[in-house]
């Protein structure tokens, strides 16, 4: 799912919009998050060079916004969602992940000014405050952290299941299944150390799990799993990509019927001469192998059947 170009392919619900001409609230918010932090970047380079002054309250400012742009471009996917649904509880779900990106967000900049007392507390503060500092910034990291995490796990599999329904579905648990484990091992990881004004004191049942052969061999398949059907994915959106291309110039370049012809007379969608039973043995292999969903082929059938 890149931020840049995530599309819905072969689902009528998502493909309406395309329709109607819609994504302008998907290009907007993509070219808002792209231009905020561009700027932000270009703040912080120009304070590297001594271009401009900035104090530590600006620092916090340009990372806060920084953070916002970031959000933007991670919202992308669901921001789809909304402009293209068409079935409320799918409309409901974008709206609920949405307000998870924007907690998410609120952590991260929290994170930032945590960070930004600490420097104040170093240059203006004494020993004590800025111990506190350091043991506040580290327990609200590890803290959105962690809900980052499950929030990406989350979102992994809802995605999934909303792009593909009921195909690809030994992929989907298999991505699944991993998201969950490597999710699991790493909030383990996390939480397997408390940090206090003595130092970082280690959880003892945490550790002892993280630190087990097993259960790290099997954060390693996990990982590997993942990728796998993650490349399963990208591939078939690649093909569904393609085939819908193909589709729109095979329908662009197709030339109306004669001026002599019958009226009433039904238009044959067989560009090819092939026959209907070839057709449909076509369309069955496509939905076999997970290239069109089962809305899309019962919509096919229907439409060769209805040309008989």
């Amino acid at each position: 799912m890149g931020f840049f170009n995530f599309n819905f392919v072969g689902h009528d619900e998502f493909d309406v919009g395309a329709k109607n001409n819609e994504g302008r609230l998907y290009r907007y918010v993509q070219l808002a998050g792209i231009c905020v932090i561009i700027i932000s970047a270009a703040i912080l380079m120009f304070s590297t060079f001594r271009l401009i002054k900035l104090n530590s309250t600006g620092y916090g400012i340009v990372f806060s916004i920084c953070i916002v742009g970031f959000t933007a471009l991670a919202a992308l996917p669901w921001v789809r969602v909304i402009e293209r649904v068409k079935d409320k509880k799918f409309f409901i779900i974008a709206i609920v992940f949405l307000a998870i990106i924007g907690l998410c967000a609120v952590l991260w900049i929290t994170c930032v000014w945590q960070i930004i007392s600490i420097f104040n507390n170093v240059v203006y503060g004494e020993a004590e405050a800025v111990e506190q500092s350091v043991i506040n910034s580290l327990n609200v990291i590890r803290a959105s952290l962690i809900v980052s995490l499950q929030f990406g796990m989350v979102s992994n599999i809802v995605m999934n299941y909303i792009k593909y329904r009921k195909t690809l579905l030994p992929y989907q648990i298999m991505s699944g299944v991993s998201s969950f484990y490597i999710d699991f091992y790493i909030s383990l990881l996390l939480t397997a150390f408390t940090i206090t004004p003595h130092g970082m004191e280690s959880v003892p049942y945490a550790l002892h799990i993280i630190s087990n052969g097993w259960v790290a061999a099997f954060f390693g398949i996990a990982v590997v799993t993942l990728s796998l059907s993650g490349i399963v994915f990208w591939r078939t959106d690649r093909r569904r990509l393609i085939i819908t291309a193909n589709t729109a110039l095979e329908n662009s370049g197709k030339t109306k019927d004669d001026s002599g012809a019958a009226d009433g007379e039904k238009r044959s969608d067989d560009a090819t001469g092939e026959s209907a039973l070839e057709r449909m043995k076509k369309l069955r292999a496509l939905l076999d192998e997970g290239l069109i969903t089962q809305e899309e082929y019962d919509a096919k059938r229907n439409d060769i059947l209805n040309s008989i």
